[in-house]
């Protein structure tokens, strides 16, 4: 018989069960769901199953099992039969306050094949969560005793990674030990995601464990800083991590694959700080003694902060001065490029008025006016062009070449007016014949990406 779907909800509904029922037909329903099974007081009395001896649960439990699987043979009366969801409601209700009992009701219920597959994966439901939250061991044990025989179906990815992790919390070596038993013969079951769960709780309370255990799981470095260093953590926190981070890198023999990996960490350390605030966040970098090279990186987090708008426009003007305070001389400009473009999304107005009063001799500038002229050039390509007119001559030929030619693509005829109302002396049109020229001699332009190296 297919049952609703409606019992998907029905589980989830708490013990209080449905509010308008009169009193007296629920005492009388639970009467009538005892009897059936004779089960006694106690048994219906979740209150006193501490007092109870593990058989006497497990007893209950199949009792509890095989009255569920009688109600489902039978079916509601109706659409609407308000009796039969409460017996449902009640054994659910009943078989969450077992604790890990409520295994052996999950197995007799999936035992029972001549019932509709549906509402049993519905009412087992509830006890599988509840065993994943708070047994995640038995949980697992089961998947090791009963996959053969109940197949994957109460055993889904999310279950187990869950479980993984709730477990690790407690017992972080068996945690390990059961996910690397069974990640060969389950790759579907206990994936990535399971051995990413692992090292995440590890790095709360034994970062340099979590980092060796990285190693050993094959897990993508990048993946893994991810989880790890965007958690909410405080400065002491992350110092330490930072600190076992620093000793796992030194170990690393390859130094293209050390690089990456610091690659991907720094940025999220430093994204991590934005979340204590300006004043801070950046005492914290300071006082982690980032170098200049790590410092670049670290520009990219605070620009990833401004993406996930947790910056103020303010903050993000504070954050850029204090960069250009703590980096003499960028090796790598998309750092600060892609910071100052996301500033000009965030809040055009205040990073226009911000770099208007920005010193000439300030470190960051150049690229900062650079990303500003070619973003503002798509709007006002003429008062971009003012702005190039500020930039060193090497930078501006390689700026007012990249707007020209961007603008001749979406409208050449106003670009080719603005070009023929030029001064023939003017600044800006020696920079244009600068760059014509060197572009005909295929050098106009020069990397301005430079990779960090370490």
């Amino acid at each position: 018989m297919k049952i609703p779907a409606y019992f998907t909800a029905l589980i989830l509904i708490t013990g209080s069960g449905f509010a308008w029922f009169q009193h007296s037909h629920l005492r009388h329903l639970k009467s009538e769901l005892a009897v059936q099974t004779n089960l006694t007081k106690q048994h219906a009395n979740a209150s006193n199953r501490s007092s109870q001896s593990r058989a006497n649960l497990r007893k209950e439990a199949e009792e509890l099992a095989d009255i569920f699987i009688g109600i489902a043979r039978k079916g509601p009366d109706s659409e609407m039969d308000i009796a039969y969801k409460q017996r449902v409601l009640d054994i659910t209700t009943q078989v969450g306050a077992m604790g890990s009992a409520s295994k052996f009701f999950i197995r007799k219920i999936y035992a029972a094949q001549d019932i509709d597959p549906a509402l049993r994966m519905d009412v087992i439901r509830f006890p599988i969560n509840e065993l994943t939250r708070k047994y995640p061991s038995v949980y697992l044990q089961m998947v090791h005793q009963e996959i053969e025989t109940m197949g994957i179906g109460p055993f889904t990815e999310y279950n187990i990674r869950l479980s993984v992790q709730n477990l690790a919390v407690d017992d972080l070596e068996g945690a390990k030990k059961w996910l690397t038993q069974h990640m060969d013969e389950l790759p579907e079951q206990v994936t990535g995601n399971a051995k990413l769960g692992l090292i995440f709780t590890a790095a709360k309370s034994n970062p340099s464990l979590a980092f060796k255990w990285m190693d050993e799981l094959e897990i993508d470095a990048s993946d893994c800083m991810q989880s790890i260093a965007l958690t909410d953590q405080s400065p002491e926190q992350r110092s330490n991590l930072l600190a076992s981070f620093r000793n796992y890198t030194q170990d690393i023999q390859n130094s293209e694959k050390r690089s990456e990996v610091m690659k991907s960490a720094f940025p999220l350390f430093a994204q991590s700080a934005t979340k204590d605030g300006f004043e801070k966040g950046s005492r914290w970098l300071e006082a982690s003694n980032f170098s200049e090279g790590e410092m670049e990186l670290a520009i990219y987090g605070i620009a990833d902060g401004i993406n996930s708008n947790r910056l103020k426009s303010e903050e993000i003007a504070q954050w850029v001065t204090w960069f250009g305070a703590h980096v003499t001389q960028l090796k790598d400009e998309n750092g600060i490029r892609q910071m100052m473009r996301k500033w000009l999304i965030k809040d055009y107005e205040a990073a226009g008025n911000w770099l208007s009063n920005c010193p000439a001799e300030f470190s960051l500038k150049a690229p900062m006016v650079q990303t500003y002229a070619t973003s503002m050039a798509k709007i006002d390509p003429e008062t971009a062009f003012e702005w190039v007119a500020t930039l060193p001559a090497q930078r501006a030929k390689e700026c007012v070449w990249e707007i020209f030619q961007d603008w001749q693509k979406r409208d050449k005829t106003s670009a080719d007016h603005w070009r023929e109302s030029l001064a023939d002396g003017s600044h800006l049109a020696k920079v244009l014949r600068a760059a014509e020229e060197a572009d005909r001699n295929g050098n106009g332009k020069t990397p301005l990406r430079v990779e960090v190296g370490f």
